[in-house]
């Protein structure tokens, strides 16, 4: 997207940010509609991505489209299926000492396990994983998966065949990404910092971190995702460009206390920043996708 062409469609937002917004609900209803009509053969679909991409939104519209077809979908994260950190491993994370991006964080020999189950429609105890203990709790959900219900499975990992190994005939495989690009003056802003700048506004908004706090992190984030997640892009089934060309207006609305740095990187956010006119939130519906970097609650 080049910034002059999309500052002319900003004079008026609220057309062009409607009729974006819904151009990606056809493409999710698209997708939708391809999920449903082979709902018997392929239950379970596995969604990854990068971090900042905008999975578990697309997840969450997928599963909204599936269920007011009459079609039960269940959408679960694999986090739930992490592994309990030891002593040892939780003292090396707070000195920042743990590659927390690695499928070895995952159990995958239970994941599949209970994947495989739930294609056999079979009781699972359903996991989940405490983040403030590093640990996997110790009380468990039953489920059973119903005839004709489906599975969506999200996560960095869920296309890596170490981490989830099933029968690809029973599977959807989707990998979200930001697949387009911002240009301007012969300079580009690429997928990997347009979802900094997303998790920068996210972790301000509602993780009480700082965009610097955020941007010391983008280092190891952009290693595991080079070494643990996009090497098993080629492997999906369907490739989303989650990119909503109107976003970078609105980060500069919630970003515009972003101070000058001695970053690089830091300053070349605050350059794009400075490129576009600002869009106020007001202009937005809880239908956009990037709601969850945004949103005021």
């Amino acid at each position: 997207m080049e910034l002059d062409t999309l500052n002319k469609y900003m004079l008026h937002p609220e057309d062009y940010m409607k009729e974006t917004d819904e151009n990606y609900q056809n493409q999710l209803k698209k997708i939708a509609r391809d999920i449903y009509d082979n709902r018997f053969e392929k239950p379970i679909i596995l969604l990854s991505g990068p971090s900042g991409s905008g999975k578990t939104t697309t997840a969450q519209k997928i599963e909204a489209y599936l269920d007011s077809w009459g079609v039960e979908t269940h959408t679960m994260s694999m986090d739930n299926w992490f592994r309990s950190l030891t002593e040892e491993e939780k003292e090396l994370k707070k000195q920042g000492l743990m590659d927390l991006e690695s499928p070895n964080q995952v159990d995958h020999e239970l994941l599949t396990k209970h994947l495989m189950q739930m294609i056999r429609m079979e009781e699972v105890q359903l996991p989940t994983f405490d983040f403030l203990t590093s640990s996997r709790v110790k009380e468990t959900r039953p489920f059973v998966r119903k005839p004709g219900e489906l599975i969506i499975m999200e996560g960095i990992h869920t296309l890596n065949p170490d981490v989830i190994s099933l029968p690809k005939e029973r599977t959807w495989r989707i990998y979200v990404s930001v697949e387009s690009s911002y240009t301007y003056e012969g300079k580009t802003l690429e997928g990997p910092m347009i979802r900094l700048i997303r998790r920068m506004s996210r972790d301000q908004l509602h993780r009480g971190r700082t965009p610097e706090e955020t941007n010391m992190m983008y280092d190891s984030v952009q290693n595991g995702e080079i070494r643990y997640i996009a090497p098993y892009k080629g492997t999906s089934d369907i490739t989303l460009d989650s990119l909503m060309p109107y976003e970078l207006c609105v980060y500069k609305d919630v970003l515009k206390e972003l101070a000058e740095s001695d970053d690089p990187r830091m300053e070349e956010i605050r350059w794009w920043l400075s490129k576009v006119e600002p869009v106020d939130r007001k202009y937005m519906t809880e239908q956009s996708l990037i709601w969850e970097f945004v949103s005021k609650e």
